[in-house]
């Protein structure tokens, strides 16, 4: 032994290595009563990169994003299966890369997210810890690390949406920006339809991709102008918690009351649908039966809803809301309004629908392949005339609204329980 040194617990300690060391043994000393937990053994400074991250599981989770108490919609379907894992026995480490790191290691409702650039996750995989990473949202950085590392470790890429999607499909988004933005976009766009085609190139048998919907699939091979052979993806899609979600009976009360919870930050979350629908129900002369609450925020969220703040009917809330806030939010209405310009799922309805809610949304990309006519309430794109008319057809049909709200949470059960999307993912990751 050529040093050591002592420091208690619960500090920030630095620790002077001498030149001759060529190892490091550490020890734990234990006195007292009372009890304390490692969660993990981290190689460098706090305050500073470290030489790696050591986690207790070989399954790590690599993400660009994840959600904070300060921004709760970042990645929440990633948070909702990395809680689901856990719960059923597979843990797993979560790393976000980005060259801008702001605080190294944070948690959030118990979950340890570890921040760090790509040096740091290419040191982190070759150190030999982890046997399998679990990709959300691919890019070029990311890649780039991963592919050197596919002779020894596994790789599934799950595919959402935006980030695999030809511009040809969002440019609805095209709408707010100027024309040398517009460009930038549909450059970049078609650098990441490139870029796919690389990666699927790849056919190391330790690549495999995971689609959330059937539509994504299809839409995705069409963009890259590639068919993939089925052995090397699997359909899976989003998990809805019916624990979180829990079904509710709804009475025919609640139809009049209804919710928007949505993000403001891009068009194709159609919020200016829902206000111009509400807009046109305000002509009705059942209105006043109607309620309204509107919760969300972003960049568009206060030009956006204005027109809606001469209603004493219409509750506006500028916030972003837990999993558990949702769900009380949900018990308390009947009526999701949740027009959208393009969905590769719907998570977001498709967890009301499991709490009893019915969804008045738009029929459009994926959302034909998780609702229809009988457990929702399907309209024409771009037409608020039609999303008024059709809580108009609800208000005046009771019974249709209660035997929708059942419907609805059955075919989220059926569709998207643990099963068939986090059951699926265990058998696959493991």
């Amino acid at each position: 032994k050529i040093s050591h040194a002592m420091n208690a617990m619960g500090g920030t300690h630095a620790l002077a290595i001498p030149n001759e060391s060529r190892f490091i043994r550490f020890g734990i000393r234990v006195e007292g009563a009372g009890s304390a937990e490692l969660s993990s053994l981290l190689l460098g400074e706090s305050v500073e990169e470290p030489a790696s991250i050591i986690g207790r599981s070989p399954y790590l989770v690599l993400t660009k994003q994840y959600p904070s108490y300060d921004d709760l919609y970042k990645y929440g379907f990633l948070h909702s299966r990395v809680r689901a894992y856990r719960e059923h026995g597979l843990n797993v480490e979560v790393f976000r890369i980005t060259s801008k790191v702001d605080q190294r290691y944070r948690e959030f409702e118990g979950v340890d997210v570890a921040s760090g650039d790509a040096d740091l996750l290419d040191k982190t995989l070759a150190s030999g810890k982890y046997k399998h990473v679990l990709v959300h949202l691919l890019d070029e950085v990311m890649w780039r690390v991963l592919e050197k590392h596919l002779v020894d470790i596994q790789v599934t890429v799950w595919v959402h949406g935006a980030e695999a999607q030809s511009w040809k499909r969002r440019d609805f988004e095209f709408a707010l920006m100027p024309d040398k933005e517009v460009e930038r976009q549909k450059r970049l766009s078609d650098q990441r339809t490139e870029f796919w085609k690389r990666v699927v190139s790849t056919q190391h048998p330790n690549l495999k991709l995971v689609f959330v919907s059937n539509y994504l699939l299809e839409t995705f091979q069409e963009d890259i102008g590639v068919h993939l052979d089925a052995t090397r993806y699997s359909i899976i899609h989003n998990f809805i918690d019916p624990r979180i979600f829990r079904y509710n009976e709804k009475t025919l009360e609640d139809r009049h009351k209804i919710l928007s919870i949505r993000p403001y930050a891009k068009r194709v979350y159609a919020n200016d649908l829902t206000v111009k629908a509400i807009e046109l129900l305000a002509k009705e002369a059942f209105f006043c039966e109607l309620s309204f609450t509107i919760v969300g925020d972003g960049e568009l969220f206060e030009q956006t809803v204005f027109p809606l703040r001469q209603y004493d009917n219409v509750t506006i809330e500028k916030r972003f809301l837990t999993h558990a806030e949702i769900a009380e939010y949900h018990k308390q209405h009947g009526v999701l309004l949740v027009p959208t310009r393009m969905d590769t799922q719907g998570v977001s309805r498709d967890e009301a629908l499991s709490s009893g809610l019915v969804a008045v949304t738009t029929n459009v990309a994926a959302v034909p392949e998780f609702v229809d006519s009988e457990c929702a309430v399907l309209t024409e794109p771009e037409s608020p005339e039609a999303l008024a008319k059709a809580i108009k057809e609800l208000h005046m049909n009771p019974d249709s609204f209660l035997k929708l709200s059942k419907n609805g949470s059955k075919r989220v059960a059926d569709q998207c329980g643990f099963d068939v999307t986090i059951g699926k993912e265990i058998e696959l990751i493991q």
